[in-house]
This record gives C-alpha cells, structure tokens and sequence, in this order.
C-alpha cells in the first residue's frame, strides 16, 4: 500500500542530494543535540549518582535503572502521541510539538536534576529527563522519512551520523566539565545542548518532501544573497568603486566553471576575469576600475 514514488529505486547522485538538504542538516543537527543528553545517560549516569549523590554501588545500579525504564515509556508514548496529533493537527505541528516541546522539557528536567538537594529528588527529575528525550526518538525517525521521501534511508543515515558523532563529544566534554566546574555544571551543558535542539524544530518541517524543497529554496537564496553582499563590500569599500559601478557589477553573472553545459569562457590572463562570454560586459567595469 505505500506509495508508488517511495517504491522507486533512488537515482545516482541521492547521497549528494541529501547531504545538500537544509531540511535533513537541521534534522542531524537537532539529533546531535538530542543525542548529547542520551548519552550523558549512557555513560555518565551512574557514575554520577555514586560519586556525586553518594550511593552505594548496588544503590546506585538500582537507581540508575528507574530512567531508562522512563524512557522505554517515553519512547512508546512520543510514537503514539505524535501519530495520533499528525491526523488530527497536521504533521508539522505534532512533530514540532513532540519534537520541540519534548527537548525543551528534557533540558529542564536536567536542569532541576542538577540543582536537586537529594538524590531521589534527582533521580526523579533525571527518569523524568530520559522520558521526554526519548518521548522525541520516534518522531526524528519519522521526520527524517517525511522530509526526503524516497531518499529516506541516505537521510536517516546523516541524521543517525550525527546522533552517535555527539557520543565522543560528550565522553570528552562531561570528565572536563566536572574537573574544571563541577558535576552540575556538566549537566548544564546537557540543558544547553537540548535547548539548541528545540529551538531548531522551529525551522524543521516534516510535512512532505514539497515543503522541505520550497524551505531548502529559501535556505539557499538566503545563504547566496548574504554570501554575495561581500561582494559589493570588496568592490565599493575596498576598491573604492562607486555605488552605481560596484552595484553592476555585483550582478555580473560567475564564470560557469564546473557547468560543463554552460557557454565557454576565454579568460584573461590578467587576474583570471572573463575576456569574453556573457560576464564580460560587466567585468570591463572591474578592470577600468582597477587600471584607475
């Protein structure tokens, strides 16, 4: 019953493709972020309530093992809860609220845990934390499918990338954290990292491949017009053009270089300009300028 489009075999060139995605690098990126707190939990949280809270060995196993049966519950509950808002709401709506909302509360969660004056209020707080980190686990999975369509395996690929990369991160950046500041301090940093994550659902929109594209159009067009602003600044305060000649000049067409089909370029052998070609008309401005 799936569709027909997600059936087809992906053509050459996906990865490329998906490596270039706004939609799937801020996917990645939240994961990363999300992934920083599970992994403090991997690898840190028992040894955080015996040497921190001062349990004993067996009480500290114990105790370690309340959040992680929050989060098996957490998991199930974000699955069903974001499939359940998608038919009534929309899917960028549940996943940004499951997504979202979900990391945010985590972080929170890590922060009362590291200012909690006992240990079973910190516990509480920490099963609390794991709950709603992995109340998020299902929802980025099912994103990633969303927003790439039949490019879905590449895309979780990335994004599963940057959600274990983060796992070597946090074993250097926690023992660092607790020599120079303190064990609460390192879990400050937990709350940083899902904050940063949260606020990234803002831009992630999980309701088709269509939407993702017009997103990505509009990433892009952003990043070339902040890009090609220094242009006009190395003309104009630079160069010293004036504003008429370095603004013509901004919008001069760039030599095709690595387009094969685009017209030949005959290129002076003075400064490596276009001599000829669709760029040349404006490029003369440029040398006048400079021979000036």
């Amino acid at each position: 019953d799936r569709p027909a489009a997600l059936c087809e075999p992906c053509a050459p060139g996906s990865a490329r493709q998906v490596l270039r995605d706004p939609q799937v690098l801020l996917l990645a990126a939240s994961y990363f972020c999300s992934n920083y707190v599970f992994y403090f939990f991997f690898n840190w949280l028992y040894i955080y309530l015996v040497e921190h809270r001062g349990l004993k060995i067996l009480e500290g196993g114990i105790f370690a093992a309340i959040p992680w049966i929050s989060g098996a519950v957490g998991a199930l509950l974000g699955g069903l809860g974001c499939d359940w808002v998608s038919r009534r709401r929309g899917k960028r709506i549940a996943h940004r609220v499951f997504g979202g909302v979900g990391l945010a509360v985590s972080g929170a969660m890590l922060l009362g845990a590291a200012y909690s004056a006992g240990p079973v209020g910190a516990v509480v707080f920490l099963s609390l934390c794991l709950g709603f980190q992995q109340m998020t686990d299902a929802v980025f999975w099912s994103a990633a499918i969303s927003v790439s369509g039949k490019h879905s395996s590449s895309a979780s690929g990335v994004m599963n990338t940057g959600g274990n990369i983060v796992g070597g991160i946090g074993a250097l950046l926690v023992p660092l954290t607790v020599r120079s500041f303190g064990w609460p301090a390192a879990l400050v940093t937990g709350t940083v990292f899902a904050g940063v994550g949260a606020v990234l659902w803002l831009w992630i929109r999980a309701d088709s491949p269509r939407a993702a594209a017009w997103l990505g159009f509009a990433f892009g067009a952003g990043f070339f017009l902040v890009g090609v602003s220094w242009v006009y600044v190395s003309l104009h305060d630079f160069g010293g053009m004036p504003l008429p000649s370095s603004s013509m000049a901004e919008a001069a067409p760039a030599p095709p270089g690595i387009d094969r089909k685009a017209p030949p370029y005959k290129v002076s052998p003075r400064g490596g300009l276009p001599a000829s070609g669709p760029g040349a008309r404006y490029n003369h401005c440029e040398r006048i300028w400079c021979m000036a």
